[in-house]
């Protein structure tokens, strides 16, 4: 293998080891945030200002050197993933956004028109991706018993490429339509914004004017970006990797399917971020030409979306009307004159460290979930009550993080005492585990029990509610157990550095390194989706908007669950869509419990991959392998779980009366805590 590939996986892992004490290097918000101001000074625990160490100012210039590498790597990808290639089948013509905008002065179309053009972005860039697997198998050469092996995948290839090129026709088609028709099959000319954007938000606007939907971009296209940033860092080292194994393949004799899981991952990482990308130009567009003045030029328009004139070029916008609400009542914006190298803005152009961000700041760990019990109420109340949990359905519950942190290798089952549990106890316990809140990211957010979240909310909008706290509840555990799954892959960080000098040692270095960007930006997007889903609760609540978001506290129930059809009245009974949830409920419990089980397994043969690591040194592969089985198993048992107290949410307002109060719906979803 070659030199290089050895080096620059050594080289990180030391890195690694050096920086963070055996903990992986996390990106800080903060960091990004900072500016020139704060690097000229800082604050003392007393409060007073003093000027920053020379260790803190090399600290501050290595951030901002990582942070604008990023970025660069970024702007460099996304100028090469989203305009069709010359030797694809894709055929049209090159269209600007500019075009698209002039086609209609009607504001909610232009917004759908952008929206349909970063789709059609999104949809050459998978192109772009699968074309990238054909290139690179029709360039690869076999060893004779891999033959056969190399042909099936180059026509699975060809296949998911015809399947990427069918995805970008319908995308063209989708463009014309809303251009209001009689146009060429358009393809992307412009490539998508990726740098910092600076909304310039304004309070005093926002809820009498703007969209409230405004608030909830504000807040995550800072993250979106970073997100945008860990994606095209993946990228790269999943390319660095698929070299590495390539070299391995011809000179040590690597297994053919290392080989092709490194190129489905490279492959895989192009995906996303051509999605993630076009997910951010499309909240951009979203907020931009709501804000925007409604006399607004369609140059004007694409200056708030993907940036002024390049350099050399005149102007689009004059520099005393930068693009921004300045017509609508409330506060003027800053203005600040286009130099055509600074990023896009909705109200003025910023630099990199000006865009506010929403830091990721780890929850303080809290004490094991309290044991649940069971709301007595009269018998003449037909409430279908969940049974209370047996002793043995709570006692191994336990918090996964901590466990996780202070395990050895040989050590790293997390499940090992659910093995032995009975189906129904997996679940529970299971439940129990992944609901734990120990590490949420609670800037701008304040807890809230079910029971409150229902408080003053009309029976017609209580079924909206429950749903979407559960959608919360989900997303606020997918991202501890993409949190969790970071841990599990600094744990083999020791053990990769220690076999660097095995003949798999580079490659298992760049291989656990692109994974672990690819959880990064996995966990970034998660947290993205759990902004989306607390502004969705707390809208529907009827809480402020302009104050904290809920953050959903109350586990969802894990348990059987008891319909007692037979106290329900006839008529009830007989619904349609009582029957089906008659089906339905059981169904998912019975799901649940399988899926607890394939959970516990996987994690029991990632602990066996990881042992088996430890002691010969044999490629990481099979271990990151059945590490992205056991996120996968576990975000789908999380599905399963929502969908299983959502059903019990429509049953249970389907059967009880309109006029139930809140105190007592709440004992018929799911377990209400002792006091």
């Amino acid at each position: 293998m070659g030199w290089f590939a050895f080096m620059l996986g050594t080289l990180w892992l030391a890195q690694v080891q050096a920086e963070n004490q055996g903990h992986f290097f996390q990106v800080s918000p903060e960091a990004r945030r900072a500016d020139s101001s704060s690097s000229k000074k800082t604050t003392s625990t007393s409060g007073e200002e003093q000027a920053p160490g020379a260790g803190q100012n090399e600290k501050l210039a290595s951030d901002r050197a990582k942070s604008s590498s990023r970025w660069a790597k970024a702007e460099e990808l996304a100028a090469t993933s989203f305009s069709a290639p010359e030797n694809g089948a894709l055929m049209g013509r090159p269209t600007t956004l500019l075009e698209t905008l002039g086609r209609t002065a009607d504001r909610s179309q232009q917004t759908g028109v952008a929206r349909a053009y970063w789709r059609l972005a999104a949809a050459v860039g998978e192109y772009r991706a699968r074309l990238f697997a054909i290139e690179w198998l029709q360039r690869f050469s076999p060893r004779p018993d891999d033959v056969f092996a190399v042909r099936t995948q180059r026509a699975m290839a060809a296949e998911a490429l015809l399947r990427a090129s069918n995805r970008a026709t319908r995308a063209q088609r989708s463009l014309v339509l809303a251009m209001g028709g009689a146009w060429e099959m358009p393809l992307p000319a412009d490539p998508p914004h990726v740098g910092p954007y600076r909304t310039g938000f304004n309070e005093g606007l926002a809820s009498a004017v703007f969209p409230a939907r405004n608030r909830l971009i504000h807040r995550s296209l800072p993250l979106r970006r970073q997100g945008i940033e860990q994606r095209a860092a993946a990228v790269q080292a999943a390319d660095d990797a698929l070299e590495a194994a390539l070299d391995a393949y011809r000179e040590t004799g690597l297994e053919l399917g290392v080989v092709l899981s490194c190129l489905a991952q490279a492959v895989e990482q192009r995906e996303d971020f051509v999605t993630e990308v076009c997910a951010y130009n499309e909240e951009i567009a979203d907020y931009a030409l709501s804000v925007a003045p409604l006399d607004a030029s369609p140059q004007t328009l694409v200056s708030m979306l993907i940036g002024p004139a390049s350099p050399g070029k005149p102007s689009l916008l004059p520099a005393e009307r930068i693009a921004s609400p300045e017509g609508l009542p409330g506060k003027r914006a800053d203005a600040a004159s286009p130099t055509g190298v600074e990023p896009a803005s909705a109200v003025s152009l910023s630099s990199p460290r000006d865009t506010d961000v929403v830091p990721a700041v780890p929850r303080e760990s809290t004490s094991v979930p309290r044991q649940l019990r069971e709301l007595d109420l009269s018998s003449e109340q037909p409430l279908p009550i969940p049974p209370k949990p047996s002793p043995e359905h709570t006692s191994n519950r336990f918090p996964v993080a901590e466990q996780a942190a202070g395990l050895s290798a040989k050590s790293s089952a997390l499940y090992s005492a659910l093995v032995a549990a009975s189906a129904a106890a997996k679940v529970q316990d299971l439940a129990a585990a992944l609901h734990w809140d120990r590490r949420l990211p609670t800037e701008s957010s304040r807890t809230a029990a079910l029971e409150e979240c229902l408080r003053g909310v009309s029976s017609n909008g209580r079924r909206g509610v429950v749903e979407a706290y559960w959608t919360a509840r989900q997303r606020a555990a997918t991202y501890q157990v993409l949190a969790d799954q970071a841990d599990l892959m600094e744990q083999l960080a020791p053990l990769v550095l220690e076999h660097r000098r095995q003949p798999s040692g580079p490659l298992d270095m760049l291989q656990l390194r692109a994974a672990r960007l690819a959880g990064e930006a996995d966990r970034m997007i998660a947290h993205v989706e759990l902004l989306q889903a607390q502004f969705e609760l707390t809208q529907r609540a009827g809480r402020p908007l302009s104050g904290e978001w809920l953050l959903p506290t109350t586990p969802p129930h894990a348990g059987p669950y008891r319909l007692k059809l037979e106290e329900q009245r006839p008529e009830v009974v007989q619904q349609p869509s009582v029957k089906r949830l008659a089906a339905v409920i059981p169904a998912l419990f019975d799901a649940l419990q399988q899926q607890a089980g394939a959970v516990v397994e996987a994690d029991a043969a990632r602990a066996a991959a990881t042992v088996a690591y430890e002691s010969s040194g044999r490629g990481i592969e099979p271990v990151l392998v059945a590490l992205r089985w056991q996120t996968a198993e576990t975000l789908a048992f999380l599905q399963t779980l929502t969908s299983y107290n959502q059903a019990i949410a429509e049953y249970a307002l389907t059967v009880l009366p309109t006029t139930i109060p809140g105190d007592q719906l709440v004992p018929a979803l799911v377990l209400t805590q002792r006091p």
